[in-house]
């Protein structure tokens, strides 16, 4: 007679149903996390890199020249095919990260299940997983660690499959194996701790193993090739820093775990770590697979990180899935009868995590400058004789398009001289000077050479003109008089920001004039309505003086709009006067005793 125990046997169409159903909201609530705001900041620099660069067509000019400084064809190749499909908006190129960890999800219950752990360990990696700060942050990066956290544990998944059924899924690992390492070819610290894991657990599957890995190595012999000329010929030395074996807790494990923005001290980093290890160890069966997958790879990439500068916590994104199952193993391995206060420190685990989330989207820096912002005010601004100067090489510029203008990459290393200032004076009309850590000497020669245009400015951003002025910058080109002292030459309105009068020197002067300007609100213009706005000024800030300028030069006289009136449409109205008296002159030789010029109208948002 067969007893069946139904407290261990639960019947599989009741239990099941509702685990699944539990399975795809967490899946969906994933999915919501990370769309939520996905376009909503710019574009990073490497997520420019990843737009402009790894969209080219494979085995192009383009591609194989930039093929000897990226070691990641892989990558490359998969955004080439999803720009393709999608394009390349910045939703457009995060949606395949997206779509990657929420993949990895689901990859890594199924290899929680083969594991033999149960839905109960399964379910809450998934909700660890579908709030981990870390996750979301590059899940929402265009660049290839947001499809490792999905390849890499399929890799382990499929390893264990074949190390159980053997035959044809060694050959379906090989293959997913040999992708994975093209797309990051760091996956091989990985790779190392499923060697390590047959070595200790499964020594007779070590020929297929072998054999494999044969198949993958000759597969991978022109990516061995390319990384050779990347690290050593061109001498690709990475952009992180040095390997701090303290950070490994203080950084590192905090990082993975709850974000880039949690930090911990060393030794409750050690605290913890040593408390993940005791709940890996708890795992009988799978105590072997899971240290190794945790310590192998990050002891070789410490190795490695003291050679090159590559220590940051996303270049070991893949150790997050297995410090998630650490982190609910050590929890899970309680008592039953403590469940409930399990649960509870669960929820407080998610919930902080929560937290960390609210902060990347409402409370931290974004991780971007305001690209769109400043190459907006660019292209309102630049034409082909402008220069932007940048000390970086960003490729966010070149992505946002920031108009027709030269952009001047200051070359690694170089310090700009005072001659380089003369030559971009001689050669543009305008400089728009980017601040960074090695811009400062340039803008410094500048500001003594040029002219400074206040009012039309960003943060971070300050524009400059040579004293003397070519008549191709001026927009709005004019001959109006302006009694027998100056003529106007016209006028270039910079976005809302400022106004460029350009007057023409015609007589000095016994005593100073200034320039008369005024804003009108178009909805309030008329007889007795005071201007909404008095600028007068005098010229260029009042550094010329109509006493002693030269007649028959033109002089460049920036005017900053003001930016606090209502928003809305204004008449602007210019002229000149005597300074001390106050007596107007009349402007333009049929003006028939009008004192102001009607220049045009400005929108103010």
């Amino acid at each position: 007679m067969t007893v069946h125990n139904s407290r261990l046997q639960p019947h599989p169409s009741s239990q099941p149903a509702a685990l699944w159903w539990l399975l795809a909201a967490l899946i969906l609530l994933a999915f919501a996390l990370r769309i939520y705001r996905l376009d909503a900041v710019a574009l990073r620099g490497d997520e420019a890199f990843t737009a402009v660069h790894w969209t080219k067509t494979p085995f192009s000019p383009d591609w194989l020249f930039m093929a000897q400084y990226e070691p990641n064809p892989g990558a490359q190749v998969a955004y080439w095919a999803w720009s393709g499909l999608v394009g390349t908006s910045e939703f457009a190129l995060r949606m395949l990260p997206l779509l990657g960890n929420v993949f990895g999800l689901a990859v890594m219950v199924a290899l929680v299940r083969r594991l033999k752990l149960g839905w109960y360990m399964a379910l809450w990696c998934a909700a660890l997983w579908a709030v981990n700060p870390f996750f979301i942050w590059h899940a929402q990066d265009a660049r290839q660690y947001a499809l490792i956290t999905a390849l890499t544990p399929l890799n382990f998944y499929l390893l264990l499959r074949a190390v159980d059924k053997g035959g044809r899924h060694w050959v379906l690992y090989g293959f997913v194996q040999t992708i994975t390492v093209y797309v990051y070819y760091i996956e091989l610290f990985w790779v190392a701790a499923q060697g390590v894991y047959l070595l200790l657990r499964h020594r007779d599957r070590l020929w297929h193993f072998f054999i494999t890995w044969c198949g993958i190595g000759l597969l991978l012999i022109p990516l061995a090739a390319q990384v050779y000329y990347v690290l050593f010929v061109n001498g690709y030395s990475g952009t992180a820093a040095r390997a701090d074996f303290g950070q490994l807790f203080s950084v590192f494990l905090p990082g993975l775990l709850l974000g880039e923005q949690a930090t911990l001290p060393v030794v409750g980093g050690m605290v913890l770590f040593a408390l993940l290890l005791i709940g890996v160890w708890r795992l009988r069966e799978q105590r072997v697979l899971l240290l190794a997958w945790l310590l192998v790879p990050m002891v070789l990439f410490f190795i490695a990180s003291t050679q090159t500068s590559l220590f940051r916590p996303r270049y070991v994104i893949a150790t997050t899935p297995v410090l998630l199952l650490a982190l609910v193993g050590t929890l899970a391995n309680f008592p039953r009868t403590w469940r409930a206060s399990v649960n509870v420190v669960m929820v407080f685990l998610c919930v902080l995590s929560l937290v960390a989330v609210y902060g990347y989207y409402v409370v931290d820096p974004p991780k971007a400058p305001d690209w769109r912002g400043l190459t907006r005010y660019l292209r309102e601004r630049t034409t082909s004789r402008s220069v932007i100067v940048s000390d970086s090489a960003d490729t966010a510029l070149e992505y946002y398009n920031p108009g027709t203008g030269e952009i001047y990459f200051i070359p690694f290393g170089y310090v700009p001289s005072e001659q380089d200032a003369l030559d971009l004076l001689r050669q543009h009309d305008a400089i728009y000077v980017l601040s960074g850590s090695r811009t400062g000497d340039l803008a410094q020669y500048l500001q003594s050479k040029a002219q400074h245009i206040p009012g039309d400015t960003l943060p971070g951003i300050n524009q400059y003109r040579p004293w003397s002025v070519r008549l191709s910058e001026i927009d709005v080109p004019l001959y109006v008089p302006m009694g027998n002292i100056a003529r106007l030459r016209g006028y270039t309105l910079l976005g809302d920001n400022t106004l460029l009068l350009y007057w023409e020197a015609v007589g000095k002067t016994p005593t100073d004039y200034s320039v008369l300007l005024h804003l009108e609100d178009q909805r309030m213009s008329g007889e007795g309505i005071p201007p909404a706005a008095v600028l007068d000024h005098g010229i260029a800030g009042a550094v010329v003086s109509t006493r002693t300028w030269t007649p028959g030069t033109i002089y460049r006289d920036p005017v900053a709009l003001p930016q606090n009136l209502p928003p809305g449409q204004y008449r602007i109205l210019v002229g000149m006067y005597e300074s001390i008296s106050g007596r107007t002159l009349p402007v333009g030789p049929e003006a028939a005793g009008e004192d102001r010029l009607f220049l045009g109208r400005v929108t103010l948002r």
